[in-house]
Order: structure tokens, then sequence, then C-alpha cells
């Protein structure tokens, strides 16, 4: 935990009751999300920050006073996890990097104020700006967290914890379903495989033999459609089908034809066909 006391006197807004500004698009949103999990795991009021420039992306309650220290960015650029810092002994900051957002510097960052005689000045300010009265601030005041750093590093450590461990078991769930489709797909070959052993005799036609694999195809490649060419010499060849082609088989021939050279024994991806054969 980082606990550094400083002086009062270096407090103080960067930026005076701006309203909030966001990032063209939603690449911010899903640091907003991870700030409002962060929120409703700790109970606390935190912002959105860039730490890089001081912008604050959102914010959680919406009544939550946009008060930042001039000598927070370099603290908020330097956190590597969650941690606490003092900056006066009535007013208490907390911070947590958005490890899960698409943008690198992202911070959720919030504070807590002592008690309701301590109010900063520059919270004061702009309660009036919002045209509070003075019970309404000292309602809010006394509404706050306790201003304990030990207290709020561990519970925002709990959460951060938390948050992780829910993360892993997504990950967890995600790689199931992979091996799940992976154990599909190895049935499906080893079922068409299994067909083709049981058919394997004299009086079943290449084409016969074929058109089995081809009704299997669509079950193991998901394709918009499937060709199988059957070929016995330059003047002896046969196409099946099923589905969609973007080719006749005149076109079919011609495409095969001109990369048959090249073609090694094994799956072949072929894209921008018509520009390789013009």
């Amino acid at each position: 935990m980082t606990t550094e006391l400083m002086s009062p006197l270096e407090v103080g807004l960067q930026v005076r009751s701006q309203p909030i500004s966001r990032r063209a698009g939603s690449r911010a949103d899903s640091a907003v999300q991870e700030m409002s999990r962060l929120a409703d795991l700790t109970g606390l009021p935190f912002l959105c920050v860039d730490a890089r420039s001081g912008e604050v992306l959102g914010k959680t309650p919406s009544d939550f006073f946009e008060f930042m220290p001039r000598a927070a960015l370099p603290w908020l650029a330097s956190v590597e996890g969650p941690s606490v810092r003092e900056f006066s002994p009535q007013v208490v900051f907390y911070a947590v990097p958005l490890r899960w957002s698409e943008e690198p510097g992202l911070v959720a960052v919030g504070y807590t104020v002592g008690s309701r005689s301590q109010i900063p000045h520059d919270i004061v300010l702009m309660a009036a700006e919002r045209g509070w009265t003075r019970e309404r601030l000292q309602a809010w005041a006394s509404s706050q967290p306790p201003a304990d750093a030990a207290v709020l590093y561990r519970l925002i450590r709990l959460a951060v914890d938390r948050m992780e461990t829910h993360a892993h078991e997504i990950a967890l769930r995600d790689e199931i379903d992979l091996l799940s489709e992976e154990i599909d797909r190895t049935y499906e070959e080893i079922s068409l495989l299994h067909d083709l052993t049981r058919n394997l005799n004299i009086s079943q036609s290449p084409r016969d033999l074929a058109e089995l694999c081809l009704d299997r195809m669509q079950e193991l490649i998901r394709a918009e459609g499937h060709l199988i060419w059957l070929h016995w010499g330059e003047d002896r060849s046969n196409f099946l089908s099923a589905g969609q082609l973007p080719f006749t088989e005149e076109t079919a021939e011609r495409v095969i034809s001109h990369f048959a050279p090249a073609l090694p024994r094994k799956p072949v991806v072929k894209n921008h066909i018509a520009e390789d054969c013009s």
C-alpha cells in the first residue's frame, strides 16, 4: 500500500468545474464499465480518468465531484495496482488501474473526505457552482465513506481480486467451449472415416464415396458451398457440389487447374481468386 502525506497547498483542481468529456467512439466504454463494477463491489464513488491527460471519462455516482489534485497525475500514471494516498489529513485518494479496458493509462480513482468541517476548498467552490446549499454539502460529506487508508486499501484489494477471479473463470469457460467444439469436430471426422471404411468395397464407385463425403463435409466445414472434383485423366472428370457456389463447373475447373501445380497435399486457403486467375 502506498501512503504519503502531502501539503494541503498542493491540493487543487487541475481544471475547475468542466463537464465530463467522452472520447470519440466507444473505446473507453469498457473502462467505464469496469469502473462501475468496482463501485458496485466496494460501494465507493469513482472517477474514470485518463492518467496521461487528466481527462474524466465517467463517474459514479452522478453527483460525485470531479476533484483531482494537481500532483495526482504523476501518481496515477505510476499506479500498477490498488493504491491509496493521503494528500492531506482530511482527504484520502484511492486508485485502481483499469486493466481490462481497450486503452492504456486509464484509472479508476476516488477520494473520501474526513469530516464535514474540513471539506476541501475546491469542493466547496464546485458545490457552490452547482447551487448547493451548505446543508446539502454537509449532508454529502457525511455520506462519504470513512477516510481510513488501511480500510480503503483492503476494500479495493478485495474487489480487484474478485474481478480477477471472475475474469479467470470466464477465460476457463471460453477455453472449455473451444475444447468442446474441437471434440465435436474430431468426432465428426472420425465418424466420417468410419463410414468411408464401412462402405469401402468393390461395389462402391468413387462417385458414391464422394457423395458420402460431400454430405458429411457440410457438418465438418461450415461454408456456403462445397465441391468435390473427381478427375480420372484429361478427358474424364466429374464435379459434385452442395450449397451455394460462386462459380460454374467450367470456372471451377479453370481455377483448380490454375492452382494445381502449386498446391501441396494439405489444406489450402486462397483469397481473391478472380484477381489471381485474371
